[in-house]
């Protein structure tokens, strides 16, 4: 059965190669891309946390300039939500971010990770009192690509 195996793959490759093998301009672009996406990348974590700290400043800025909600999560592929309460359906580290934010409204943005997550976060705040408090969720992954 294995010689079998080892004939049917020998043919294939004939048959490979004898087709030419050439690949439009467009395809060969494809195909670099590709490979520079799956080129191994040494990040330190402060690097890979830095772009996401700046990602999330340059959304919440967006919004603030009148992008909404969906048009941003679709430029970005992430997860956008803007929370008034903790009772509302939060993860762990979202209800942690949201009762430091109440104990002192005045803090400032940051990220968290959370799994294969970052999360952004920025509270809103009206004199001393929090009106609620932005998260932005991206994806590490996509993150990692982006440097």
């Amino acid at each position: 059965m294995a010689m079998r195996n080892r004939i049917i793959v020998l043919f294939m490759l004939l048959i490979l190669v004898g087709c030419g093998g050439s690949l439009s301009e467009k395809q060969r672009k494809a195909f670099k891309e590709e490979m520079k996406d799956r080129e191994i990348k040494k990040l330190s974590e402060e690097e890979i946390y830095k772009q996401a700290l700046d990602d999330g400043q340059s959304l919440m800025t967006q919004l603030d300039n009148g992008l909404t909600v969906e048009q941003a999560m679709k430029k970005c592929g992430c997860g956008i939500s803007f929370i008034e309460n903790e009772n509302q359906d939060l993860t762990i580290i979202e209800k942690e971010l949201f009762e430091a934010y109440q104990y002192n409204p005045k803090g400032t943005d940051n990220i968290q990770k959370e799994d294969d997550w970052l999360i952004y976060s920025k509270p809103v705040v009206e004199g001393d009192s929090l009106i609620g408090v932005w998260f932005i969720k991206f994806p590490k992954k996509g993150i990692v690509k982006e440097l």
